[in-house]
């Protein structure tokens, strides 16, 4: 697919989210608008060196282009009994559908947060409302059971469960701004807790 230069780009568009390209970034980048020059050479520079961001354009791409082809073969399918305007109605939908915020988000794959249990060291950030995959420093933690809980800043527990033994990687939802505590627990007891900033 061949990427355009527009003739007014959106110079505030953020291109990049810490180390990854953003959900705005991509869809302009996959449906080849929105990009001025400078944008689009960081955007093309990050996809040449990030497999994460190149898989996550791929799917982009992907939807695009079933949603194009499905949107064709309805417009074109007469005999279906589906009439003109039913047809751009779903059409117009499926579009809808994946210019809505919210539904890039959910098509996106989680965000890798390494959490770090080391004092001065930077705290960990993750986007807010997006599917996470947390790894917690493991480092010489013996405990044969392992369970973790993520708590928000005013005590209450957003998320809890045993850590899996491969690779002790833990699968939350889209968490909402602010600061969270990510406790490894071990017979009931803190064995390791990080802080996790979410904005």
């Amino acid at each position: 697919m061949e990427r355009r230069l527009p003739e007014n780009p959106e110079s505030e568009l953020q291109i990049l989210d810490r180390l990854h390209l953003t959900d705005e970034a991509l869809e302009a980048y996959s449906l080849g608008r929105t990009l001025s020059e400078s944008q689009l050479e960081v955007v093309e520079e990050h996809l040449m060196l990030c497999a994460y961001c190149q898989n996550r354009l791929d799917k982009m791409d992907l939807f695009v282009t079933a949603a194009k082809d499905g949107a064709r073969t309805l417009a074109a399918e007469p005999e279906q009994k589906v009439s003109k305007a039913v047809s751009i109605t779903i059409a117009a939908g499926v579009a809808a559908a994946f210019f809505l915020p919210g539904a890039l988000r959910e098509m996106a794959l989680p965000v890798d947060v390494e959490l770090v249990a080391v004092r001065n060291q930077a705290k960990a950030t993750a986007p807010f409302d997006r599917k996470l995959e947390l790894k917690p420093d493991l480092t010489d933690l013996t405990a044969a059971a392992i369970s973790w809980e993520v708590a928000a800043a005013d005590g209450s527990v957003r998320g809890s469960g045993d850590l899996s033994p491969n690779g002790g990687k833990i699968q939350m939802p889209g968490l909402e701004r602010g600061r969270y505590w990510v406790r490894l627990k071990a017979s009931g007891e803190v064995i390791r807790e990080f802080s996790l900033l979410v904005k």
